[in-house]
């Protein structure tokens, strides 16, 4: 009896045990399923953002193309209205797409339609209750508005408009507007991988649907409930959730990306039957198994075998998870990892491996104490233990976003990754089990922030004036030296013609056409130009790209008034007598040869006449030299007194004077002349309170071609006939006499 008893009781035990394994194993299995569901949506959601990340830089570069293209058609209707607008209009229909560009139309201040590359629309269309319309009458800024789509009476289809205002001198002037298709902004949905079910969705930021890449016309004009999380106000910019589609009712996991300064949101479904198949799949097998083995664990020993078998399968399982995860990160081109709660990594992908310049493996144990890694913030200060991300995501729970940070790879190279950190918390903690980071290298990026910083310094503080221009010739950008030379504010030369040079500028020293020929010519031009009332030398030239077109043009503007004026002083100084102002020795030479040059070609006749003053040392010796330099420019203003416009009077030096009649008939033309110059120099002179009364000249006079017919000769024979006068008593003129 006792020992039936003690069998009974055993037997039990044995099997109250093996209820208990059993009650015990099948709330691991439940919660391991959770947890493997939960991990494998977790990773679909990180997939699904990522797409929409890439989705949202293609839609945004769209939108700046789009909003490009509108502000040239803009600017081009304004200044062209004619056959070269209709040509811009074509270009942009061609760069937009021509199934996807419906039209470009313009109305006036009353929203009436003035302008429409469509055609047939009704004379009384009128867009003045448009909210893009009021938004710009109401005094909005000069910025792009996206609209919802709407189905288009003309277009026999649904259209996007893309609008901004016109304005002129600062006030409301009416609005221009781009028609583009739903199909533009979906073209590159079909392009990201996805397959099944998947879908991707653009979203206006009220909920409205612009394009989707499955059963869009069902979703176009229809809006999204407003409890959505990406819609919801607040809303983080990128993150997903799982949730049931509202076109469709498929259960997806969405991932979303807002885009930064317009109101669009990229929404990225992934079919979750897709990836939670195998794993149900996985699920259902071990539970039929975990219930078969149930019925035998009964007996020890076959409940610990079919214990171990299933926790075996359990394993399998969860490793066929973990490689399913790891194709998952293996296919995205950010850097991921996982580290554990002392921060070391754990699990990495190729790409992070290869960002941070470790091989496959080696990565895996590392962390932000390692040393040699050396983290440093984007202004060059190390980060402190407690500082690096994935130890403030684990330490807080928080995510970590947009961080910049300088790492040293192996090979000593400095690189800059941006880091973004998620926490992985289980359900009923608190506390963060794992981080998971992602990372891109920005290196090149940071790189062409600080040379452009740079550049943009130089052009801001040089002395020299810069303008930039685009292959049309219209002005992209100016520094402020450039104001400073030309007198044109950056608001009244930006994105105007540079023909806006020549503005200022009488008709004869307009340059701009000629500048324009030589760069189309040559790619230079180098030219002095007046502005503001001085002398600026401008140099142009063309930047082209590989296929030698210009691209750009680049000018250079430098004030040269100051070496103009030392030019015309040393020219002054070379060429004039310094205590007259008379012409010296060397102008006398160069006037003397043209005089020559133009008599030959004519059959004229001119006389050199050299004039010496009568009583000049007396001056000098009596009143001392000043008084004799006070004479000698009195002597020079009476004789241009007395000469006409066309002739030449030189001084040679001391009191000798060279003068030049040009344009005579006959030699004895000259007597009249000189006969003035000889009464005006015996004039009395006032020097110094001082009357000087016997101041006289005595003159020789040659003639060509009558007395010599080259300069030097013609020289010789006028001082001879000076020196005569002399001899003859002063106070006199004499002819050259070849006898004597």
């Amino acid at each position: 009896m006792i020992a039936n008893v003690r069998l009974q009781v055993f037997a039990l035990l044995l099997f109250l045990s093996c209820v208990a394994i059993v009650f015990a194993r099948w709330a691991e299995l439940t919660s391991s399923e959770h947890g493997l569901r939960r991990d494998t949506l977790a990773a679909l959601g990180l997939r699904a953002e990522q797409l929409a990340g890439a989705v949202a830089r293609e839609v945004d570069s769209d939108l700046r193309a789009v909003d490009l293209a509108l502000q040239d058609l803009r600017h081009d209707y304004l200044t062209e209205r004619g056959p070269d607008f209709l040509r811009s209009l074509a270009v942009a229909k061609d760069a937009l797409g021509k199934d996807s560009f419906t039209g470009f139309l313009v109305t006036d201040p009353q929203g009436r339609i003035r302008f429409s590359s469509l055609g047939g629309l009704p004379s009384d269309a009128d867009l003045s209750g448009r909210d893009y319309f009021r938004a710009f009458a109401a005094g909005g800024p000069d910025r792009m508005i996206l609209g919802h789509p709407v189905e288009g009476r003309f277009t026999q289809g649904w259209v996007i408009p893309v609008t901004r205002p016109i304005l002129d001198g600062g006030r409301f002037a009416g609005v221009a507007a781009i028609g583009m298709r739903p199909e533009f902004f979906a073209m590159h949905l079909e392009d990201i991988g996805l397959k099944g079910d998947d879908v991707v969705a653009i979203v206006h930021a009220d909920g409205s649907y612009l394009a989707r890449s499955t059963d869009m016309a069902q979703a176009l004009g229809r809006t999204l409930p407003a409890d959505r999380p990406f819609l919801r106000a607040g809303a983080a910019d990128r993150g997903s959730v799982s949730l049931e589609a509202y076109v469709d009712g498929r259960r997806r996991t969405f991932g979303w990306r807002r885009l930064r300064d317009r109101p669009v949101v990229v929404v990225v479904g992934l079919d979750e039957r897709d990836v939670l198949a195998p794993v149900d799949d996985a699920n259902r097998r071990a539970r039929v198994r975990s219930i078969l083995g149930n019925g035998l664990v009964l007996a020890l020993g076959l409940a610990g075998a079919l214990l171990l078998l299933r926790i075996a399968r359990q394993q399998k399982a969860l490793q066929q998870s973990e490689e399913r995860l790891r194709a998952v990160l293996n296919t995205v081109n950010e850097g991921i990892a996982v580290s554990d709660r002392d921060a070391r990594i754990i699990l990495a992908n190729p790409a992070a491996e290869k960002i941070l310049g470790w091989g496959p493996g080696q990565i895996q144990g590392t962390g932000p104490r390692t040393e040699g890694w050396d983290p440093v913030h984007a202004d060059g200060t190390p980060f402190l233990p407690g500082a690096h991300p994935q130890v403030v995501t684990l330490a807080t729970g928080q995510p970590q976003h947009d961080v910049i940070m300088g790492l040293r790879r192996p090979d000593g190279r400095r690189i800059w990754i941006q880091i973004d950190t998620e926490p992985l918390i289980l359900p009923g903690e608190t506390e963060p089990y794992a981080v998971v980071g992602s990372f891109t290298d920005v290196t090149g990026r940071l790189e062409t922030a600080r040379k452009v910083g740079l550049m943009a310094s130089v052009f801001a503080n040089t002395t020299e004036g810069v303008f930039i221009a685009d292959a049309a010739g219209r002005i992209l950008e100016v520094n402020e030296a450039f104001s400073a030379l030309t007198g044109l504010a950056a608001t009244e030369a930006v994105g105007r013609d540079w023909g806006v040079l020549d503005g200022t500028l009488p008709v004869e020293a307009r340059f701009v056409r000629r500048m324009a020929e030589a760069l189309a010519a040559e790619g230079t031009w180098r030219e002095e130009v007046p502005m503001q009332g001085g002398t600026l030398l401008l140099t142009a030239s063309a930047v082209r790209d590989d296929a030698g077109r210009p691209t750009t043009y680049v000018g250079l503007l430098a004030d040269v008034s100051h070496l103009k004026e030392n030019e015309q002083r040393l020219h002054h100084m070379a060429h004039f007598d310094a205590l007259t102002g008379l012409p010296n020795r060397l102008l006398l030479k160069d006037r003397l040869d043209q005089a020559l040059a133009r008599a030959e070609r004519a059959g004229e006749v001119f006389a050199v006449c050299f004039l010496d003053l009568d009583g000049f040392k007396e001056v000098n010796d009596r009143l001392g030299h000043e008084a004799g330099d006070l004479l000698l420019k009195e002597v020079a203003v009476r004789l241009h007194g007395v000469l006409r416009h066309a002739d030449t009077v030189a001084r040679m030096g001391g009191d000798e004077f060279v003068i030049l009649l040009l344009g005579l008939e006959w030699p004895g033309d000259a007597d009249a002349i000189l006969g003035r110059v000889m009464h005006a120099m015996a004039e009395p002179y006032d020097i110094q309170g001082a009357r000087v009364d016997h101041i006289s000249a005595s003159i020789g006079v040659a003639c060509f071609p009558q007395d010599a017919t080259d300069s030097t000769r013609l020289m010789q024979c006028a001082d001879m006939a000076m020196y005569a006068a002399k001899r003859a008593g002063r106070h006199c003129i004499r002819r050259y006499d070849a006898a004597g």
